[in-house]
């Protein structure tokens, strides 16, 4: 099922200057999506685990310039997809079938949807680590039923290398990283613990003003309670 976004597409991005920009906010909003997922998939809960890591492309694939003109959540999905996840990770599917998946684990919580049903794409089983993947292929060959089985084990260790990647790539263009900040800027509080310390971004005023105009103010500090 596809989804139109709501983000403006010719939205203006922020013109670079020489301010220095950090991508620290979006990185522990992924940490803290990474690790709630991870948390999930330590407890067996493959479903919650998998809806986390679904949900955490269509955040990322939303806070990326080059995939914003896109009005297609699914468009943008899977570019991202290719672009971070499957390259060079071998999960024997491809960014439409893993979008099938998302589309049918997120609105009807079931491992069909109309991209399945139409046959654009192949339907996608979960099983936690390879044995038990394996053994799910073998019993779906033997029923003669045409599916996949989704390693999740596998596809958590890809997202985490993508989301390194997706981060590598923002500091690389302060462009896009501008922008991403500006998505995020009016609604995000991100709360870390480091060394005891409570770390939060953004911290005051300026923070926020900052990340409205696209800019940010520097990293997070322990000024927070």
């Amino acid at each position: 099922m596809e989804q139109a976004s709501h983000r403006g597409a010719s939205e203006e991005i922020p013109n670079s200057n020489t301010e220095p920009v950090t991508s620290e906010p979006i990185a522990l909003l992924m940490g803290q999506l990474v690790q709630a997922g991870n948390l999930c998939l330590d407890k067996y809960l493959l479903v919650p685990g998998m809806i986390l890591m679904f949900s955490t492309i269509d955040i990322l694939s939303g806070l990326d310039v080059d995939f914003s003109q896109e009005r297609s959540t699914r468009t943008r999905f899977e570019k991202w997809v290719d672009r971070f996840v499957l390259n060079g990770a071998e999960l024997g599917v491809t960014a439409t079938d893993l979008y099938g998946a998302r589309c049918g684990l997120i609105h009807e919580f079931s491992s069909s949807s109309d991209l399945v049903e139409t046959g654009r794409a192949t339907q996608i089983y979960y099983a936690l680590h390879e044995p038990e993947a394996a053994e799910l292929r073998q019993a779906l060959n033997g029923a003669g039923i045409k599916a996949l089985v989704l390693n999740v084990e596998l596809f958590a260790q890809a997202m985490t290398s993508a989301n390194c990647a997706f981060i590598n790539s923002l500091e690389a263009e302060p462009r896009r990283l501008r922008w991403a900040l500006k998505q995020i800027g009016g609604q995000l509080v991100v709360l870390r613990r480091e060394s005891g310390r409570l770390f939060r971004y953004p911290r005051d005023a300026d923070d926020l003003r900052c990340i409205h105009e696209g800019l940010s103010g520097g990293s997070a500090d322990s000024r927070g309670n």
